[in-house]
């Protein structure tokens, strides 16, 4: 039978907190009034700020206010499509929203093979966690879908320049920040080239300023800023896809943000890279079993 659709919305609020919604329509209104299905605070959204419409397996986003502007993910709009996992912006309310499908009446045969692929993936994860000697994904669907706390992007340790003398500290500033340039522009396709183009900036900044050249350093110390800002917003933007579609049981897009994620974060080791890992293992199986 035809599954049932529903909006999930995690709102971000401005101090930190985090809200997640389920909206049973196929619309929602985001705004400060007491009627919008997703209310904010009178200081970030006006009475009705936002109207989401949910058109099959799509969402599009309604500005009926301009102050504040609305974005998605940081355009402006009056009215747009909003991909699952994109940020929508009121003021400094982060907004993340997409479609959970719940089937309804599943044949007895689907149920049968559910349950087998569920007693597979337990088994295979706690023969994992042994061989390990580490805790990987539980055995049951809680602990499946409980992520222990993601690691920064880069190191926390300020970041100097490998140059003694000025004039060599300039001409690595000058290699390093060529360098950080064209991952930055791969970065739109490479998520990970990206991250390590900020540290690039970064060094490049700190020879610049060795060798004297505060304007240069100024430069590449800002467009690593940006890209620093920018790479975290697509790093949690990850953490929350991946979190819905594991609500969903999306498992195809559960595979496809570990694989995101894991190529974000690089070579390494460590609790939530391993639960990555596990967690790619059980989508693997999901699939065999779809098959």
């Amino acid at each position: 039978m035809k599954a049932a659709a529903s909006l999930i919305v995690v709102v971000r609020h401005a101090d930190g907190r985090q809200e997640r919604l389920r909206v049973e329509s196929t619309s929602a209104r985001i705004g400060s009034a007491a009627h919008c299905e997703v209310r904010l605070p009178i200081d970030q959204a006006a009475g009705e700020h936002v109207v989401l419409l949910r058109h099959g397996d799509a969402v599009t986003a309604q500005a009926r206010c301009t102050k504040p502007a609305p974005t998605i993910d940081g355009a402006p709009f009056t009215k747009a499509p909003l991909p699952s996992g994109s940020a929508l912006v009121l003021a400094d309310t982060r907004i993340v929203v997409s479609i959970v499908e719940q089937a309804r009446g599943q044949s007895a045969g689907t149920k049968l093979r559910r349950w087998v692929a569920w007693v597979v993936a337990a088994v295979v994860t706690v023969a994992v966690a042994i061989g390990f000697g580490r805790v990987g994904l539980g055995a049951d669907r809680t602990a499946s879908v409980v992520a222990p706390t993601p690691p920064t992007l880069w190191s926390v340790a300020q970041t100097t320049c490998r140059s003694e003398s000025a004039d060599e500290a300039g001409q690595r500033a000058e290699q390093l920040v060529a360098l950080a340039h064209a991952k930055h522009l791969r970065g739109a396709f490479a998520a990970a080239d990206a991250v390590e183009a900020v540290s690039l900036y970064e060094e490049a900044a700190a020879c610049f300023r060795r060798a004297g050249r505060q304007h240069r350093a100024r430069r590449a110390e800002s467009r690593g800023a940006e890209l620093r800002r920018a790479s975290t917003e697509r790093y949690r933007a990850r953490q929350l896809r991946l979190e819905l579609a594991l609500e969903a049981r999306d498992w195809t897009a559960v595979d496809r943000e570990v694989q995101a994620l894991s190529a974000m974060l690089g070579p390494g080791e460590g609790a939530y890279r391993r639960w990555l890992a596990a967690l790619r293992r059980r989508a693997g199986l999901h699939a065999d079993e779809e098959e």
